[in-house]
């Protein structure tokens, strides 16, 4: 099936933006909301501005070394990447689209606790290749990614997840995603050469993760 059937989960943008900008977990909420929440063919809305896209975008992070030292997986997305208006674009968040499968998942699951976890972990095996991860997920922030000012991401709205793995996991990733590397946060700063070549929500991702290890440290 080509990406423009691909039949993926939309959000009212009226709806959910009727008081402002709405949390992660008002839109973690709308996903199972009747009459907000709907699934379109892809093809169809991915300009259309009344309608979000709700993206689950996690963030890897292993232990390095004897003491554990966190680093933070990172990639650069192929040509064979689903979003085209990304490719050749480095990331340090794995993410994609909402779908059917996703909604039946947690309909089915008693341990999922809305289709946006179903999603991300779907996305974490399927790009990492693995079947299982032994980890902890957490959601990074309350407030959603969302920038109306591109093309990409004005009909997108990003729920900030991080993924922390236990160990470094044997890692087989499909062709849509190259150049692997796991680095540290503070080779993440603004700034550094890694920084100014990541797209614009791994940017943000990146000023997060940096600010939370300085308030650590402190």
């Amino acid at each position: 099936m080509s990406k423009d059937n691909e039949m993926i989960m939309c959000v009212d943008k009226g709806r959910l933006f009727l008081m402002g900008t709405p949390t992660a977990e008002l839109v973690v909420k709308a996903t199972t909301a009747p009459g907000i929440a709907t699934l379109r063919r892809r093809g169809d809305v991915e300009t259309d501005t009344s309608l979000l896209q709700p993206i689950p975008y996690t963030v890897v992070i292993a232990p390095f070394g004897e003491e554990g030292e966190a680093k933070v997986l990172m990639y650069k997305r192929s040509s064979k990447g689903g979003e085209t208006r990304l490719q050749d674009k480095y990331s340090i968040g794995i993410g994609g689209h909402i779908n059917g499968i996703d909604v039946e998942n947690y309909f089915a699951s008693p341990t999922e606790d809305s289709p946006c976890s179903a999603c991300m972990f779907r996305e974490l095996f399927e790009e990492l290749g693995v079947d299982e991860l032994n980890c902890e997920a957490v959601m990074l922030s309350d407030k959603p990614i969302y920038d109306d000012s591109e093309a990409v991401s004005s009909v997108h709205i990003g729920l900030l997840y991080t993924v922390i793995l236990e160990d470094v996991p044997n890692i087989n990733v499909e062709d849509a995603l190259t150049s692997v590397e796991w680095v540290t946060i503070p080779d993440l700063a603004p700034g550094t050469e890694r920084y100014d070549k990541l797209e614009g929500w791994s940017k943000y991702v990146a000023e997060l993760l940096v600010n939370s290890l300085m308030e650590s440290e402190e």
